[in-house]
């Protein structure tokens, strides 16, 4: 068996423990925290968003469904609430992406902010020193990847609830 390799969960938090210390359980916990921000971004660009792409003519009124509270199940046409997602999921992803990016730094490497050879000591450390070996751009790294498994997440979810929304009727 390798010396990587965990026989359980258990043995896996007992060699963590002993090797790297509980501090290292706790590796990226600030960044994570500052992912927090991310709905503060989303969904008020999103709430900005619908209002902006709403059509003058909306709701239409020769619709031919009503539902219980509304004749629109939707607060704007489809189309435009899936664009309005999708900017609104982009423009939160780029302002709070960086964080992303560190608090994977600081989990991955061995030995935790604690060990001599770490690469990273801490969060601040982390910011410094991929802005100085990769400039900005290191921190998005991935970002584009990251997009592609967000966003269709985002649409999904975001729909399920403005149908919801409007069947109990805000």
């Amino acid at each position: 068996m390798a010396p990587s390799s965990y026989r359980s969960t258990y043995d896996c938090a007992r060699r963590i423990t002993v090797e790297e210390g509980l501090r290292t359980f706790y590796s990226g916990l600030l960044p994570s925290l500052f992912g927090v921000s991310h709905v503060v971004v989303q969904f008020p660009a999103l709430e900005y968003l619908k209002h902006a792409l709403q059509p003058d003519d909306w709701p239409p009124k020769d619709q031919h469904f009503t539902t219980q509270h509304h004749a629109n199940p939707l607060p704007l046409p489809m189309h435009r609430l899936i664009l309005a997602i999708i900017l609104s999921k982009a423009l939160a992803s780029g302002a709070t992406y960086p964080h992303e990016v560190l608090r994977t730094r600081l989990q991955n490497q061995r030995g935790g902010i604690t060990h001599p050879d770490a690469k990273y000591k801490g969060l601040l450390h982390a910011l410094r020193t991929v802005l100085h070996e990769e400039g900005i751009r290191g921190l998005y790294s991935g970002f584009g990847v990251n997009l592609v498994r967000t966003v269709p997440s985002s649409v999904v979810t975001i729909l399920g609830f403005e149908a919801v929304r409007s069947w109990l009727g805000d």
